[in-house]
């Protein structure tokens, strides 16, 4: 039986799992956590449906943990929260998931000019991560284009001790570009890595339930929490399609 998770604390049911979710992260309809815990409230289907889309093994999951903690290895700031990170025994996969954001700032900007030390010595502790399963150390350079949230998402799935590793955004709805280009750059940049680097896509249709929620958002209306989770409750608000691999 997959065991859930809202962070560090793991709850007894879906249903729980909704109410152990912030307010803030709910407030939006939009918010890719939405589709993204929907698509999870059958635990085995979301399973089989990432085992075939993916070719990895995880058919044994056992944990799936929502807002996945990494703490920076160098330097001070926050940890990295992966949006849901999939265990097995012998594997994790790490899934971002995008429903409506924009691109994320690159690590170049992130950085700033004149480059913040403390920034720089995060951002190496994020790459001494990504060093464990690349054929050679990263440096910074190689990486100042790439979207800052890449690295430390990709560096959150090389933290787990498994065997098999493996990243992949998650996108629902129709996939940006940028995604696939961003996770082939970075692949090649690791070269032969221990690292899996997916893009997958999942159509989506949108439920009456969820049509209300996007109408009352798009009328002004804010602070949806209690709305959105209810949705989810009585869901589900989405009709999901085949996962599909673009990148």
């Amino acid at each position: 039986m997959v065991r859930l998770h809202w962070g560090k604390r793991e709850e007894a049911d879906f249903e729980s799992l909704l109410r152990a979710i912030p307010d803030a992260a709910l407030d939006s309809p939009r918010r890719s956590v939405v589709p993204l815990v929907d698509f999870c409230r059958s635990p085995d289907r979301a399973v089989a449906a990432l085992a075939r889309a993916t070719g990895l093994g995880l058919t044994d999951a056992a944990d799936f943990v929502f807002e996945h903690a990494v703490p920076v290895q160098k330097g001070r700031g926050k940890p990295s929260f992966t949006d849901l990170v999939i265990l097995t025994p012998r594997t994790v996969l790490a899934i971002e998931a995008k429903y409506t954001e924009p691109e994320y700032e690159t690590v170049r900007s992130w950085l700033r000019d004149p480059v913040e030390p403390n920034r720089a010595a995060v951002l190496e502790g994020w790459l001494g991560l990504l060093g464990r399963v690349a054929a050679r150390p990263i440096t910074t350079p190689e990486v100042l284009d790439l979207p800052y949230q890449l690295i430390h998402r990709a560096a959150s799935a090389c933290s787990p001790d498994r065997e098999h590793r493996a990243m992949a955004y998650l996108t629902f709805g129709e996939t940006a570009p940028h995604y696939s280009k961003h996770v082939s750059t970075l692949a090649a940049i690791l070269g032969p890595a221990s690292l899996s680097m997916l893009v997958l896509s999942c159509p989506i249709t949108k439920l009456p339930s969820f049509v209300t929620l996007e109408r009352r958002w798009d009328r002004g209306e804010r602070k949806l929490a209690d709305a959105v989770r209810a949705a989810l409750i009585g869901g589900p608000p989405f009709s999901f399609g085949e996962l599909r691999v673009e990148g």
